[in-house]
């Protein structure tokens, strides 16, 4: 299982979920939330069907697959060349 994820938004904010410890109903997170201004952090308490359930929506997505999303080239960057999906 991957500990830390990142929180799908709008805003320009940076905001991660990242499990410390496995709980029963759930897991220990710790929320962070960093902008051009500021950054906060908080430890909460959150439920395995909430987690399951952001997981199941995209709304969480884990650290390493937004990174390997982000630098994946689109076909748009390769005229001509097909990728494959």
């Amino acid at each position: 299982m991957h500990t830390r994820y990142r929180v799908k938004g709008r805003d320009s904010a940076c905001k991660t979920v990242e499990i410390t410890q496995e709980v029963p109903g759930g897991y220990m997170v710790r929320l962070r939330c960093e902008t051009a201004w500021n950054s906060s952090e908080e430890i909460e308490f959150m439920s395995e069907t909430l987690f399951r359930t952001c997981l199941r929506t995209g709304y969480l997505s884990a650290e390493s697959e937004t990174v390997a999303r982000a630098m994946k080239p689109s076909k748009r960057d390769s005229p001509g060349v097909e990728l494959p999906a």
